[in-house]
């Protein structure tokens, strides 16, 4: 038993009481959470404390690695994922790993020995031990047979990174709990060797006749508040620096909650913190009724191994999510970047009502007449809905972050409402819908990246006025023959910039008539493009368009310049050129627009847009695609 001596202030008039703790095992009450690639713990040999608490094993040749562990969904396929190993300048002394849900434990260059699979989400106690002969593992206390033997023939040296590493290698990270990692100078015996602690804590205490034999104890109870460190309890001192901060949780009673059952029952007890439905596991509606009744963000985590994780609510929708909720379908067994939690069925689908909720790596459909997915929150705290697959979202909400999902319905893929205003959509593929976008709002933006491909009507609807809508890939619209890139429907003022569109049934953009101020597109005349890699550095080529624009008088317009196949009859705009601003005079204005470095491909024709600018120079309403023109053919200086 070792005596620190730890300071506490307790805020007394004019006084200050010291007192000092005497610490030898901690209650083992608390566990670190390891997230993955942005967590790990380590001690350099050379960092402060005292090396020989590692240095035994060379001449002693026995020792004891000890870990409890609770994986957060199952280890990756064929991939070791580190717990606890020491490396050196010329291997690894020794090593405990999880691969496939199998404990493997390692010595010098030995062979590993291994546990049978276990399932992920419950606590499970992994031992390593090699006695100068035998290398054993035990699981949960239990001794896996047969075991090996192994001689050690080969000497450690140090360096300045050799150390103790603890959830992250170069290959993998460790996503789970930790809550006791022990080393020991000796082969305990079986009798010693501590399972999961059942209704007690997970790491049960050791015998205090094993103090002795103690090279390091890291019970992950909590950081150190003066040095920001996770301390090792053995003599030696070999405090563990942590990297980045990790969240601590009370492993008796982890603040999360598993889906175990595909069945629809509701929560037995509300309100008790454990989720658990009349049929004795925990459902989704069981999970998401518990988290409505907790304060703070829950978690709620799916593992269904017994059955397909498909869950079809019977007779009634799900309650809506009115309390912030991570709804995580990464850790369900089978995920492979594609989500294989389904909620489906005449009522399935989600509604999230409550702000600050993540949902991530689930299939949300509704086979009747809805959306796979309501965001209609009227907080400011927005929701992030992270690579799903949904089949039409509704969004009424502000402030969401929806990024690398794939919309797919038989009617809308996305519908933004007004007080959807501050959502932003990324990386999303909108495919396979009547219409991709409806904007059926005023003054929303619509600017990160998004593909809209072969839906069978229209890419965008715009219903609304102000909006904004650039950098965009809308292409392959309207396979039932009738549809174009983006129609504005209703609304002016509405800038379209910056797109790339192309390949669509109908028009590139299309307004309906008194729509978008009705505004002009260019007629564009005569194109020359050259290139010449012997010109100046700075100048390589470029391209010459020169063109006109009937418009209001006085005005200043934005032209915007795109490149498309010769293959193509309708007016749009692939590839995005360059832009030149124009003012009208008598209502109109010639322009000959002069593009440095940009070289069209054979082949290639140019289109263009024009949108009218407001006094700051801000893009008001945006015309449809000009015909597109040809390059000419005659020779000469014709980049002016």
């Amino acid at each position: 038993m070792r005596t620190f001596k730890i300071v506490k202030a307790f805020i007394i008039p004019f006084i200050v009481l010291l007192t000092t703790i005497t610490i030898a095992q901690q209650s083992n009450n608390n566990a670190f959470l390891l997230d993955g690639p942005n967590s790990q713990l380590f001690v350099k040999d050379y960092d402060p404390g005292d090396e020989t608490g590692f240095d035994f094993f060379n001449s002693y040749n026995q020792i004891t690695v000890q870990a409890w562990i609770y994986l957060l969904g199952d280890s990756p396929a064929d991939v070791e994922v580190p717990i606890v190993y020491r490396t050196v300048s010329n291997g690894t002394t020794f090593s405990l790993y999880v691969k496939n849900n199998r404990g493997y434990f390692t010595i010098a260059d030995s062979d590993p020995v291994i546990t049978p699979e276990f399932p992920a989400f419950r606590w499970t106690a992994l031992t390593g031990t090699y006695d100068g002969t035998n290398l054993k593992i035990y699981l949960d206390g239990d001794l896996v047979e047969p075991y090996p033997t192994f001689n050690i023939t080969t000497n450690y040296s140090t360096n300045s990174e050799s150390g103790l590493f603890v959830g992250n290698s170069s290959d993998e990270a460790f996503k789970g709990l930790i809550d006791e990692i022990r080393i020991f100078e000796i082969a305990l015996g079986a009798n010693n060797i501590n399972g999961s602690g059942g209704n007690g804590n997970p790491a049960e205490p050791f015998p205090s006749s094993l103090d002795e034999y103690l090279r390091g104890q890291w019970s992950f109870t909590e950081i150190d508040p003066f040095d920001g460190l996770l301390h090792d309890l053995s003599i030696y001192q070999n405090h563990l620096t942590i990297v980045p901060t990790i969240q601590v949780f009370p492993s008796k009673h982890l603040p999360f909650f598993v889906v175990t059952s595909n069945l629809d029952d509701s929560d037995e007890s509300l309100g008790d913190g454990k989720a658990i439905s009349l049929n004795g596991e925990v459902t989704l509606r069981s999970a998401i009724e518990e988290a409505n009744e907790l304060a703070g963000q829950q978690t709620i985590y799916f593992y269904i191994t017994e059955t397909d994780p498909i869950i079809q609510p019977f007779s009634e929708f799900l309650p809506p999510i009115a309390q912030p909720v991570i709804l995580d379908g990464t850790v369900q067994s089978g995920y492979s970047d594609e989500p294989v939690v389904q909620v489906t069925g005449p009522f399935g689908g989600l509604t999230v009502s409550g702000g600050g909720s993540t949902l991530q790596g689930l299939s949300l459909s509704n086979t009747s007449d809805g959306y796979g997915l309501t965001l209609s929150t009227s907080t400011i705290d927005g929701n992030s809905i992270l690579e799903n697959k949904i089949n039409g979202i509704y969004i009424s909400s502000p402030y969401n972050n929806i990024s690398n999902n794939t919309f797919s319905n038989y009617s809308i893929g996305v519908e933004i409402s007004d007080g959807a205003q501050g959502t932003i959509l990324s990386d999303n593929t909108i495919s396979g819908n009547t219409v991709g976008i409806k904007l059926n709002t005023f003054n929303f933006s619509l600017t990160e990246e998004n593909t809209i491909k072969d839906n069978t009507g229209n890419g965008i609807i715009i219903d609304g006025s102000g909006n904004y809508i650039s950098n965009q890939i809308i292409f392959n619209n309207g396979t039932s023959g009738n549809g174009v890139g983006i129609f504005v429907h209703f609304g002016n003022e509405n800038s379209i910039l910056n797109n790339s569109i192309y390949a669509n049934s109908g028009l590139g953009i299309e307004l309906a008539v008194n729509t978008n101020d009705s505004q002009q597109e260019p007629t564009l005349n005569t194109l020359y493009t050259w290139q010449d890699m012997t010109a100046l550095p700075d100048i390589k080529g470029g391209t010459s368009i020169h063109g006109s624009l009937n418009s209001t008088v006085i005005e200043n317009y934005k032209i915007q310049f795109f490149a498309n196949s010769s293959s193509s009859i309708q007016r749009e705009g692939k590839r995005y050129l360059g832009e030149f601003v124009v003012t009208t005079v008598d209502g109109g204005a010639d322009f000959l627009a002069n593009l440095k470095d940009v070289v069209l491909l054979d082949g290639e024709v140019v289109s263009a847009t024009a949108t009218r600018l407001d006094i700051d120079s801000l893009p008001l309403s945006t015309s449809e695609f000009s015909s597109s023109i040809e390059r000419e053919t005659a020779e000469g200086f014709h980049y002016l």
